[in-house]
């Protein structure tokens, strides 16, 4: 599969119309690529319309379902 090039900042997404927001239904935050910086991925993704997030705990063992809990 081809990869899409990154963007060079958000100013390249397309806007959304009034009063639309984004769910992103499956998203992996409790990664430890990203603890060091959840915050600021969520940050980033409200920045571009995301409105809610759901983080599905499949990191790996059992532990990541309460990881996923304790940052919603």
């Amino acid at each position: 599969m081809q990869q899409r090039p990154a963007l060079a900042s958000i100013d390249e997404l397309p806007r959304l119309g009034a009063g639309a927001t984004l769910v992103d239904s499956h998203c992996h935050l409790d990664f430890d690529s990203f603890a060091t910086d959840v915050e600021a991925v969520i940050a980033r993704a409200r920045e571009v319309g995301v409105d809610k997030m759901i983080t599905i705990g499949a990191s790996g063992p059992f532990a990541a379902n309460y990881e996923a809990i304790d940052i919603a």
